[in-house]
């Protein structure tokens, strides 16, 4: 069910909410009793402030259940449904998390082919650069400072490298609490709850599953870049890219056997702008990475800090004890 984030495979995690309301009352309820048999006021208390607690998990898990439903369907209304087009891989997903979904794969592709291109392009300069051409006695690397350049373009590669490995780690959070970490999270958390004991604990866990399976998705969403931002920088970075790549790499043309053809490559290099091209290369492939990375690290880590602290506020409230002070009136 695509566009609902209760889904029939949810609906059970709801019904074993349910069921352990249910066992829950019922214990209190034998507590009741069986504190009546023997007389006890202090047994007689806990199991009316336990059956208390339980009638109030059973509110909580109608509260969890319909307000799941009305976010879903709120953020579903609020998400730009062209990130999700010709995107098919996570159909049975909610929309705001599909769309965040694709919006990641998105830039993922943006910043996997930045790294390959900029990696590609340091082994053709770092290989430039080697050209050694004999003069009579004297040796020359005319080429040699590409070498410098060589060596950014392969930082830059790795940065990207990095910047990805943060979005895939994001990617699989996300998934994991989408698919299987809702599911296990809340009835752990809602069994918790059951005991006084154990009770902050699972209000904790309610909290933590609410807060990364609806609200990390959508303050990634709503902290993230226009695509479109992305798309524009990541066109200026293709054609420079591709420019200079027709520039360094005519080494199928070349008779290596040749020195006056290694010459004449020399000079055809130095003709075609190298160095500009270069530069210009290096300065569109650290304005493509500067996004990725204000993308991977600010807008990430704003979204992580944000949503622990919805977490921290749903974790006081569904921790609370509600103590009615019953030992004290018995």
């Amino acid at each position: 069910m695509e566009n609902s984030l209760i889904n029939p495979s949810e609906l059970e995690i709801y019904q074993l909410g349910i069921n352990l309301v249910v066992i829950s009352i019922v214990l209190s309820a034998i507590a009741i009793g069986f504190a009546k048999a023997i007389n006890s006021r202090k047994m007689f208390a806990w199991g009316v402030e336990e059956l208390i607690q339980a009638i109030i998990n059973g509110a909580l898990l109608g509260i969890i259940f319909s307000g799941s439903i009305g976010l879903s369907n709120l953020a579903s209304s609020l998400v730009d449904q062209s990130l999700t087009s010709g995107c098919n891989n996570y159909n049975d997903q909610p929309t705001f998390i599909k769309a965040g979904m694709c919006k990641q794969d998105k830039i993922l592709d943006i910043i996997y082919n930045a790294s390959e291109k900029t990696y590609k392009q340091s082994a053709a300069l770092a290989s430039l650069s080697l050209i050694t051409i004999k003069l009579n006695v004297i040796e020359a690397m005319p080429l040699y400072s590409l070498k410098y350049a060589s060596e950014e373009f392969s930082k830059l590669s790795f940065e990207f490298l990095n910047s990805a490995l943060i979005l895939e780690t994001v990617k699989q959070i996300i998934l994991f609490f989408a698919k299987t970490g809702f599911s296990i999270f809340l009835p752990i958390g809602l069994l918790l709850r059951m005991f006084f004991m154990t009770r902050k604990v699972g209000g904790a866990i309610i909290a933590g599953a609410i807060g990364f399976y609806i609200f990390f998705p959508l303050f990634l969403l709503s902290f993230g870049l226009d695509l479109n931002q992305m798309d524009q920088a990541n066109g200026v970075f293709e054609n420079t890219i591709n420019e200079l790549a027709k520039i360094s790499a005519p080494f199928p043309q070349i008779d290596w056997s040749k020195e006056q053809d290694i010459i004449n490559l020399v000079f055809s290099l130095g003709q075609k702008d190298l160095a500009l091209t270069t530069s210009a290369a290096l300065k569109v492939s650290s304005q493509l990475l500067s996004l990725m990375q204000l993308y991977s690290y600010i807008y990430v880590g704003f979204a992580i800090l944000t949503t622990f602290i919805f977490i921290y506020q749903l974790a006081s409230i569904f921790g609370l004890e509600f103590n009615l002070d019953i030992y004290d009136k018995i």
